[in-house]
């Protein structure tokens, strides 16, 4: 009878060990998948039209930015580890966010504000670009 107390004991804590290491990797993964949000008016593609010399600007989708360095893109979804925090501030004509990244103890900010349906002003750090939408 001991010995059977003891198995349904120990296969009751594995199942518990289990479910509770299952639900820590899901629930990590939804909120790193669904960390940036840009808003609706953003989405697209935005160009520096006064650098004549290299294509720059960014792309916005649903879920990510991606930076446009001539015919180089890199997203800044693929480059965020499980670690790393973002703080949004969305309004109808102002996306800003912030990443921390704990493992390096750094940040970075990017601010976008609205002039028109076709025009924003990109700052990052201190540069402020004027862009237009593709």
């Amino acid at each position: 009878m001991k010995n059977t107390i003891k198995h349904i004991t120990l296969l009751l804590l594995t199942l518990s060990i289990t479910l509770i290491s299952c639900e820590k990797d899901d629930n990590s993964e939804e909120q790193y998948q669904n960390q940036l949000n840009p808003p609706a008016w953003i989405q697209g593609t935005w160009i520096d039209l006064s650098n004549t010399n290299i294509r720059t600007g960014y792309t916005f989708t649903t879920d990510d930015m991606l930076t446009i360095i001539g015919n180089n893109s890199a997203s800044v979804k693929a480059s965020l580890t499980d670690t790393d925090d973002i703080a949004e501030n969305i309004t109808a004509s102002a996306y800003s966010f912030t990443i921390t990244h704990n493992a390096t103890n750094s940040t970075e900010t990017w601010e976008f504000a609205k002039t028109d349906d076709t025009h924003i002003v990109s700052t990052h750090g201190t540069v402020s670009v004027n862009l237009t939408k593709e």
